[in-house]
Parts: C-alpha cells; structure tokens; sequence
C-alpha cells in the first residue's frame, strides 16, 4: 500500500514538472486604434469603406472630406497605422451614424465590425442632408482587413 502512494506521487511530480515546464502562450496584443475624425457632414457623399495608407491618399481623402475647408489633417505615421474610412453615403435626412463597435485582430486577419444606426420609419428626424462617417487609425498589418456591418436596432 505505502509503495503505491509513493509511485502515485512519483507519477503526479512527473506530470506536475513536465505541465509546469511548458511556456503559456505568448499575450495576445490587445486591438489598437483611435477615432480621428467622426461626425454627419462630409464633403465624400458615396457610401464606401476605405483603407488608406500613405499619405497622399490620406491628403486627398482630408481634402474632399473637408470640401476644402482649412480644417487641421491629423498626423498619421503610416509605417505603423492605416486610416479606415466608412461613410454612409448621402442621407436626406438626420438620424443616420455609424460607429466601430470592435477591432479584432487575430493572426490569419483584422476585422473591423461597424454599427449603422437608422431612423425608425415615422419617427421625428430633422429635415437636412447628411453624410455620416467615421475615420479610425489602426495598427498596420500585412494580414487581410475584413468588415462586418451591423444595424443598431
């Protein structure tokens, strides 16, 4: 009986030290990214989602986002971010936005999941045009970028 509590515990250290010697996985970065620039009047009437990453495609975006307004460009280190930009094309009325409602990134892609918010048909909105929009920077990577679209209810 004592001999097989010994050789029980012998097999439990055994398995105890070969558990304890296995590295945990390393952390998982947690998503990074920051809004720029978000709001309902835009000079960019279309309905599109775009992946700018240079600066001169950011200058140009700024420039018709803006209608050419003095508006400050943000400073974007495109060695290390990437602009996304979603605009929901042009609205006739208000009640229209959009938000980022999560960053994933995982190590086969990056998805970006957007929530659109919609008037409920009859309710009171105000009477003018719009071009709702987001723009973020995230963390640049070299894996695809994927986009998911949900509707606020």
């Amino acid at each position: 009986m004592i001999q097989s509590n010994h050789k029980l515990i012998i097999l439990l250290g055994l398995l105890f030290s070969v558990f304890s010697c296995s590295s945990p996985p390393p952390p998982v970065k947690p998503p990074s990214y920051q809004v720029l620039s978000q709001g309902q009047q835009s000079g960019f009437s279309l309905q599109k989602t775009l992946i700018i990453e240079n600066a001169e495609e950011f200058t140009e975006l700024w420039s018709i986002h803006t209608g050419g307004m003095k508006t400050p460009i943000p400073i974007i280190d495109f060695k290390h971010t990437v602009v996304i930009a979603s605009f929901l094309g042009e609205q006739t009325t208000g009640g229209y936005s959009i938000k980022v409602q999560d960053v994933i990134f995982t190590e086969k892609f990056t998805k970006i999941v957007f929530i659109g918010q919609y008037p409920t048909p009859g309710s009171m909105r105000t009477m003018q045009i719009t071009q709702p929009f987001i723009m973020i920077k995230v963390d640049k990577t070299n894996k695809p970028i994927y986009f998911e679209y949900l509707r606020e209810p």
